[in-house]
């Protein structure tokens, strides 16, 4: 069971994920030491827990907090809205966001994503409740499971050509989602990926896609599935009865690929 808890840090108070077990409140070792510029390791082979004081550097202009041997994001101390992420830090290239780096920025409202990003970890922007729109770079290939999950304010992601999949739960509880370009590259769309979106009314469904998950658009009751005759996208609606419409032609399928609301 999660609880939300608070500590002081220098004085400042701070909200953090407590996991009440047996009606005790515990905190993640991860979560204490990135708030103290901890880097914490784990060496599954050896089952040993590594401690680094001097892993993680916080930017003072942007407040990320960012892993230096691996040039990847790990956390936000900052209080901006609207976060522009660089390239590079300190003379560091930004390659990579972490596992819930972002998870819980509460006063999150815009992320600009750099192309020297290649990866964004599962659950990266979960719960970022006031986040209205992120832009994703040509370098990012994989949308990961729950990276928007819980994102009640969400209203605009534009995804690029570059991108192969989208993760499972990865729009799970966006009401405010209005729009979603899925490019003609993805081939995969994961379980619950757009469950309840109550007011998504269309989508497009491009013929590379072979691949969609359980429960995919459950709950999208007014949803109308736009594709080519016979393909998989067909398949797929007649299978769950979700209403489908041929399109005209298979070129125009990498166009107007609309979603609306994820709860």
């Amino acid at each position: 069971m999660h609880a939300s808890s608070t500590i002081y840090v220098d004085g400042v108070k701070t909200p953090l994920t407590a996991y009440t077990i047996n009606k005790n409140n515990y905190f993640k070792l991860r979560d204490i030491m990135q708030l103290f510029d901890v880097g914490v390791g784990w060496d599954g082979e050896t089952n040993v827990i590594t401690i680094d004081a001097a892993a993680l550097v916080i930017d003072s202009a942007t407040g990320l907090v960012i892993d230096p041997s691996i040039g990847a994001i790990t956390g936000y101390t900052g209080n901006g809205e609207d976060l522009v992420i660089p390239s590079e830090i300190n003379g560091m290239k930004v390659t990579s966001i972490s596992e819930c780096a972002f998870k819980k920025c509460l006063k999150l409202k815009s992320v600009t994503i750099p192309n020297s990003i290649i990866s964004i970890g599962d659950y990266a922007l979960e719960y970022c409740i006031n986040l209205t729109s992120v832009t994703i770079p040509n370098s990012i290939t994989s949308i990961g499971n729950g990276t928007f999950c819980g994102c009640p304010n969400l209203i605009s992601v534009t995804i690029p050509n570059s991108v192969t999949s989208i993760g499972n739960s990865a729009f799970l509880g966006c009401p405010n989602l209005t729009s979603v370009t899925i490019p003609n590259n993805v081939t995969s769309i994961g379980d619950s990926a757009f469950e309840g979106c109550s007011s998504l009314t269309s989508v497009t469904i491009p013929n590379s896609v072979t691949s969609i998950g359980d429960h995919t658009f459950r709950g999208c009751l007014n949803l109308v599935i736009y594709g080519s005759e016979n393909s998989y996208a067909q398949t797929y609606a007649t299978k769950y009865s979700i209403a489908f419409r041929t399109m005209a032609t298979s070129g125009s399928l990498n166009k107007n690929f609309c979603y609306r609301s994820c709860q």
